[in-house]
């Protein structure tokens, strides 16, 4: 059977569904909604929808699938769904994601329970089976349930069992920013999660920047690193990585952060991720600091003997392993 509609209008309604055998509920509040050129065919499993529109709504997922172990096997039914949007806006919504059933972490950025208030979403060619996801984000901003602003994300995604894609990205918060093109290839999303291990990555940074406070809100663990204590510090970078993880090379990579810390190289590492017998070659590499950044950055971890230059200046070429390494330098 064969649904079809061409046009669908749903104002100041509300719309429920629950899944108890898939853990799932959705919940909708729908103040303005209109699906355009909407047809659903049950035997091939096919959903297309020419636009979607959608202001003022609120839409709230809950998954309480019980958590497993990361290397668990569980029997699934197939899953031969395809759905397909043309064109997808939506206009100062709220979206409530929940995984599970814990608490809420109050203050930091909580990947099980958000909140997005102020939902602005503009995308193209969304697609959606069991073995790819992808669509063209035009725009997207959102604020959080802790006022933590997502200003502006736009990108041609894409994902498949084992490689993700984000290219021509362009994401801003309130105080970092960062434009890329990134593509990662993995033998399977949790080893990537686990130990981010992965097959081959090809990173383009065009320009990152990025203030310590906003890393710190996705990832609070990092205060214990002296580097972190100053919420203000801005780190920019820009340069290519590619390569699998055993094999990985850098080519232009410049960083930059502190009062006047510049480092810039190109590398190649074969050997990674055990680092201590891993091969380094840093053929040109440049690094501009001094006193003020290292003892802030690093300061718990330098020896009270150790005399530190007001201004530092190194040209180095680097080529070993770290226990045995072979290096000329000028140090100015």
């Amino acid at each position: 059977p064969k649904i079809v509609a061409n046009n669908i209008q749903i104002a100041n309604s509300s719309v429920s569904f629950a899944d108890s055998v898939g853990n799932l509920s959705v919940n909708a509040v729908l103040n303005e909604s209109e699906l355009e050129n909407f047809s659903i065919d049950l035997q091939t499993e096919k959903l297309n929808i020419e636009s979607i529109n959608l202001q003022k709504s609120q839409i709230r997922y809950h998954d309480f699938t019980p958590e497993l172990p990361l290397d668990s096997v569980v029997a699934t039914s197939g899953n031969n769904w395809q759905v397909s949007v043309k064109s997808l806006e939506m206009m100062d919504n709220v979206f409530v994601y929940k995984i599970g059933n814990l608490p809420e972490l109050k203050g930091l950025f909580d990947p099980k329970n958000l909140t997005f208030n102020q939902m602005d979403l503009m995308a193209t060619d969304f697609f959606y089976s069991s073995v790819l996801t992808k669509a063209s984000v035009k725009e997207f901003s959102a604020i959080d349930q802790n006022n933590f602003a997502f200003t502006s994300l736009e990108t041609d995604f894409s994902m498949e069992p084992n490689s993700i894609t984000t290219n021509q990205l362009k994401f801003t918060t309130v105080n970092s920013s960062i434009n890329a093109d990134f593509n990662i290839q993995f033998s399977s999303l949790n080893a990537l999660i686990d130990s981010l291990e992965f097959i081959n990555m090809d990173l383009d940074l065009k320009n990152l920047s990025l203030r310590n406070s906003d890393l710190l809100y996705f990832n609070p663990e990092l205060m214990a690193q002296p580097f972190f204590k100053n919420k203000s510090n801005v780190t920019t970078a820009s340069g290519k990585v590619n390569g699998p993880l055993n094999d990985l090379k850098a080519k232009n990579l410049s960083v930059k952060t502190g009062t006047n810390t510049v480092l810039n190289t190109d590398f190649h590492i074969k050997g990674l991720p055990k680092y201590e017998t891993a091969f380094y070659d840093f053929p040109n590499l440049k690094f501009v600091s001094g006193k003020k950044d290292l003892v802030t950055f690093a300061g718990p971890y330098l020896p009270d003997s150790m005399d530190i230059p007001e201004n530092i200046n190194l040209e180095m070429a680097f080529k070993g392993k770290i226990k045995e390494f072979a290096a000329t330098a000028n140090v100015t």
